[in-house]
């Protein structure tokens, strides 16, 4: 890896490879187990409750999860030590994370589900918060969309791989649940941990300069209007992410198992994402516009919603249906994941605490899950669970967050 440089020189291939890798490693951490196994252990665990279940999951642990982010970010903007700023705590969280997978692997009940995901939730947090703030640290301005659009694939492949593994593995049951934690981990072990090893790290933090420090004009406003956008799309794929399964489970009914199918939904998601972010990203840092690119992403989101609230209020919901919304779906979320982090790196009030900053921005990741766990226990409740109103929030939220991005002055 290389030695940690300024933030305006331009980082190499062998940086980009490694935290790439790691970030598909940390999302690989959470998204089957969020959209798949956790939902899969409700349903064996407590039957029709499973969607209360879930909501009360995601509940506590978009609170934990808060905290836990932005106290793991600030921490690791003033460590000082021989290991670096940012890498003990990823190394922490990485052994966390592990220690959380047993706990969730021998859960026996519900409670014990409870605790062991908000043990989960912590535990990814102390590694995603440095991991997210290295971004800031290292990416110069020119570089970051080029780069972003390859941290880009950590939610596609994290997703694909996770879902399919779980779909081979039987993941819904309790020893495919095992099984399937234990190869996670061996993958996420894998990913991260070289990346945590080599990468140069800034040990003491660089002393704050005058141009580090001083506030920029506007600077907070357009941050927080930024992260309020972020909120309202992130809201709206979290909602998808969350209950797609349990729709899958509830109303359509194909010779394939609901994991094999959102297995399927997600690996074609996969390829519009790969295929608009990697064209997004470096378009951006040439046209040198973010703005509009972010704006397109959401919009294309919250069509893709709408399809899926307009197949919702069907008896029997298609699957060209399904598979045309996950097309736009992945289309949007490709070009906006591959820009709004770049957006969000450019106006960080204070580039030198890119941790703490990033812990106010990922309550856009964090949130969302309060807000729809709520949403979801009124409208998924009793024999008929309301899955199209659900759905069509989520393009509201999307369609409206995009709209926001408008008002960004800053930065083009």
């Amino acid at each position: 890896m290389e030695t940690l440089v300024g933030r305006d020189q331009r980082v190499g291939a062998g940086f980009v490879a490694g935290y790439t890798l790691a970030q598909i490693g940390a999302y690989l951490a959470f998204v089957p187990l969020l959209q798949v196994l956790l939902p899969a252990a409700a349903t064996r665990l407590v039957g029709d409750a499973a969607p209360r279940l879930v909501s009360v999951i995601a509940i506590l642990g978009a609170i934990t999860a808060s905290i836990a982010n932005y106290g793991a970010g600030a921490l690791s903007d003033h460590t000082g030590n021989r290991l670096g700023r940012r890498r003990i705590w990823l190394l922490a969280g990485l052994a966390a994370v592990l220690a959380a997978y047993a706990a969730i692997a021998s859960a026996a009940g519900a409670r014990a589900l409870v605790v062991a995901v908000l043990l989960f939730q912590i535990g990814f947090n102390l590694l995603f918060a440095p991991l997210t703030a290295l971004f800031a640290d290292r990416v110069p301005d020119r570089q970051k969309g080029g780069v972003a659009a390859w941290l880009g694939l950590g939610l596609p492949l994290g997703s694909v791989i996770g879902t399919t593994l779980a779909a081979a593995l039987n993941g819904g049951t309790q020893p495919g649940m095992v099984r399937c934690l234990m190869v996670l981990g061996g993958m996420v072990l894998c990913l991260v941990l070289p990346f945590a090893l080599l990468v140069r790290d800034a040990s003491p933090p660089p002393a704050p300069h005058a141009e580090a420090t001083a506030p920029v004009p506007g600077g907070q406003r357009d941050f927080a209007v930024a992260v309020t956008g972020r909120l309202l799309v992130v809201a709206a794929l979290a909602l998808v992410q969350t209950y797609m399964l349990l729709f899958l489970t509830a109303r359509l009914h194909t010779a394939l198992s609901p994991p094999q199918m959102l297995a399927r939904l997600i690996a074609v998601a996969t390829i519009m994402h790969l295929a608009t972010g990697f064209a997004a990203g470096p378009l951006s840092d040439r046209l040198g516009h973010r703005r509009l690119f972010v704006l397109g992403g959401a919009m294309l989101t919250g069509l893709a919603l709408a399809v899926l609230a307009l197949a919702a209020r069907m008896a029997h919901p298609s699957l060209s249906m399904l598979l045309g919304a996950y097309l736009l779906l992945g289309a949007g979320g490709g070009a906006f994941e591959a820009i709004d982090l770049s957006l969000l790196a450019q106006l960080l009030p204070v580039t030198r605490l890119a941790g703490r900053g990033f812990g106010v921005a990922n309550l856009a990741n964090t949130l969302p899950q309060l807000a729809g766990a709520a949403l979801a226990l009124a409208l998924l409740r009793g024999p008929a669970p309301d899955y199209a109103t659900l759905f069509s929030v989520a393009a509201g939220a999307a369609w409206l967050g995009g709209a926001l991005v408008l008002l960004v002055k800053r930065v083009r």
